[in-house]
């Protein structure tokens, strides 16, 4: 399905958004360094051919309120591969938790987002807090609301389902990535498509039909971006990866 008039004029107007990357004390350096690459290839993609958005990347790190304090008292301010990290104490995730135990509830997670980032911007949420699925479902991988979206990658990690992956990281940030993008089209305007292989996939009924999106599609009209993907470094998924244009 191509994009009507309207919503290509809007997709092509340059858009603010804020990303920020909202982290649990239970997040280790490494899956920190590919989250936070993840967002910036998000931004690099989009901008990639020509500037359609205007992105504020940033941290919130949620931690105790003793490690809060030391870190007050220290006057330790955080500059991580030139993204700005706010620590907060996690007292205030109390009013955020989700119906199920250990799962937060989206929408409280983007309304305390807000509140910190001060910005009613369009937001990209991306967090390694378990979101609360709806009724019937076992897991969510991301959910859009009021201009924003929160992706998880608590579900798309191998070690949630127990499995065995030497590349675990790659494959994190593989999945983590899609779906930002997906949820960012979204966002600007970019419809959704049923090419199973287009990063604007719909339905996402499974983690692993993450794996599979590999490229936007040719059905969104968008020559710069068509057929773009990107090319794994499975060794540093710390590391920006590249961007190729697939043939055909």
């Amino acid at each position: 399905m191509q994009m009507s008039e309207s919503l290509r004029k809007r997709a092509m107007r340059v858009e603010s958004l804020s990303q920020v990357l909202v982290i649990s004390p239970t997040i280790s350096r490494n899956e920190k360094d590919v989250l936070i690459t993840t967002l910036k290839e998000v931004e690099h993609f989009y901008n990639s051919d020509e500037k359609r958005i205007e992105f504020n990347t940033s941290v919130l790190h949620f931690e105790s309120e003793d490690n809060f304090k030391h870190h007050l008292t220290r006057g330790i301010q955080s500059l991580i591969m030139g993204v700005d990290e706010k620590g907060i104490p996690d007292t205030h995730l109390k009013g955020a938790q989700g119906k199920y135990s250990g799962t937060y509830d989206p929408y409280k997670l983007i309304e305390t987002t807000r509140e910190f980032i001060g910005s009613h911007d369009r937001l990209l949420l991306l967090t390694n807090f378990e979101i609360s699925p709806h009724e019937n479902w076992r897991y969510f991988l991301w959910e859009n609301y009021n201009n924003a979206s929160v992706v998880s990658v608590a579900s798309m990690d191998p070690m949630y389902w127990r499995m065995e992956d030497p590349h675990r990281l790659p494959t994190l940030k593989h999945r983590a990535r899609v779906a930002c993008l997906n949820a960012v089209g979204r966002q600007i305007g970019l419809n959704s498509c049923e090419n199973y292989r287009c990063f604007l996939f719909d339905p996402v009924k499974s983690v692993t039909d993450l794996d599979d999106m590999i490229l936007l599609g040719p059905e969104h009209d968008l020559v710069g971006l068509t057929n773009k993907r990107f090319s794994t470094n499975l060794e540093k998924p710390e590391k920006m990866d590249s961007l190729v244009k697939m043939s055909g």
